[in-house]
């Protein structure tokens, strides 16, 4: 059974809290109110360009997400977590690599007839949980009044808001043992986690059985899951 006993982004707790109350005492980025949306707008945590932590804005006229894919769902954000990631590209961590990815990401899947170029003001977060309310006609694997969990594409509208845009394939069901805070801290870690070990580490159920392996930070949201 899964228990999580200390939070995945606990090394970044001090810093994200003097960021958000710094903020207008505005509230955490888990728990943004639900509020009457209007002319399909919501709130979200946005930067308007890169920089420090008071770049961190919170508004309340955010466009909602537009779904372009017919494989794409819309999410009714119940909780986000906070990644290291997160403060990279608050600072214009990968940036232009982004932007060239997505130019590529658009041409193939929209050829050209189509832009979702990801543009400022940008809403950062890549982690949540929540409820599908809408999906396209081309999601198969999930239904509208699921309670889901993911991390967003790098090319997407991030995850601290009211809702976010997904794709089929970067969502599961949210298993009905763990609350929604749990289930939004789980996904980067978890698949950093994996990769490490499965994929650069090369270790898999017949070659890892009487082997030890050193996890360096297990205290940490990649070391906390590379434990179990």
């Amino acid at each position: 059974m899964l228990k999580i006993k200390s939070h995945p982004f606990s090394s970044l707790k001090r810093t994200v809290y003097h960021a958000i109350k710094s903020i207008n005492e505005a509230p955490t980025l888990y728990s943004i109110p639900s509020a009457k949306l209007s002319a399909g707008r919501m709130q979200a945590w946005i930067i308007y360009y890169y920089g420090t932590n008071q770049q961190f804005t919170l508004s309340d006229s955010v466009p909602l997400p537009i779904i372009f894919s017919p494989k794409d769902v819309l999410i009714k954000v119940s909780a986000s977590s906070i990644n290291p990631i997160d403060i990279r590209r608050r600072e214009g961590y990968g940036g232009k690599l982004i932007d060239a990815y997505q130019s590529v990401k658009n041409f193939v899947q929209l050829r050209g007839n189509q832009s979702n170029k990801l543009e400022f003001p940008i809403t950062l977060g890549r982690d949540f949980c929540g409820e599908i309310i809408r999906k396209g006609p081309k999601v198969t694997k999930f239904n509208v009044g699921d309670k889901v969990y993911g991390a967003l594409d790098v090319t997407r509208q991030g995850s601290f808001a009211q809702y976010c845009a997904a794709g089929e394939d970067e969502i599961c069901l949210k298993p009905n043992n763990i609350s929604d805070a749990e289930a939004s801290a789980l996904p980067l870690v978890s698949l950093t986690s994996w990769y490490a070990i499965r994929k650069l580490s090369g270790f898999n159920e017949e070659n890892s059985i009487g082997k030890r392996a050193l996890v360096i930070g297990a205290a940490g949201g990649v070391g906390h899951i590379a434990t179990q």
